[in-house]
């Protein structure tokens, strides 16, 4: 059995139950939205937020699921961290909603795997948007300006970085949590962390 239809069989086992069933959906329609409109409303982002705690409460009848205090966990350490990447204009303020709501249905003690696997496919999506568009001196150019800026920021009180925009080239975030988020939850359903 080939990697790719393992992983297949992990999401559509996964897809049977509610609660993931529920998170993977959500992170699909958001991805649809997000890559046709350029923009997630606030009613999918608050809504899971909302039904992933409501997932989050005891029933004895459910596969294991975090408690409440979990999901509440998982959701402000899912937006911290991804907040300083919004302070950054990395992504958008409806990107760190999405990963609170992924925070809510995975709780407080899987978010910071699932947070690594979502910032490694967002890195790997940009370095082939940047390398496609062969803007990588630019980007380069970027980093060490930001940087700068923000060394110059802590010893006084010069705030603005003077960073040169990019072509286009948006980075479809909300993709990048769910490819992350639906990898992170395979390779558990696989046995492989």
């Amino acid at each position: 059995m080939s990697i790719y239809s393992s992983v297949a069989t992990a999401l559509m086992e996964l897809a049977s139950h509610p609660r993931t069933a529920a998170l993977l959906g959500m992170l699909a329609i958001a991805t649809l939205l997000d890559w046709r409109a350029d923009r997630i409303p606030n009613v999918l982002t608050w809504g899971g937020m909302v039904m992933g705690f409501a997932f989050s409460m005891p029933d004895a009848a459910s596969v294991p699921n975090p408690n409440p205090l979990s999901s509440i966990g998982g959701m402000l350490l899912a937006a911290a961290g991804v907040l300083p990447l919004y302070g950054f204009r990395v992504l958008a303020a409806t990107d760190v909603k999405l990963m609170a709501a992924v925070g809510a249905f995975v709780g407080h003690d899987e978010i910071l795997a699932v947070l690594m696997f979502v910032l490694t496919i967002a890195g790997l999506v940009s370095l082939v948007i940047v390398l496609s568009q062969r803007s990588l001196p630019l980007v380069l150019s970027n980093v060490v300006l930001v940087a700068r800026a923000t060394a110059l920021s802590l010893f006084s009180r010069r705030h603005r970085s003077e960073t040169r925009e990019l072509p286009s080239g948006r980075l479809p975030y909300a993709f990048c949590i769910f490819a992350g988020t639906s990898l992170f939850l395979a390779g558990a359903q696989m046995g492989l962390w």
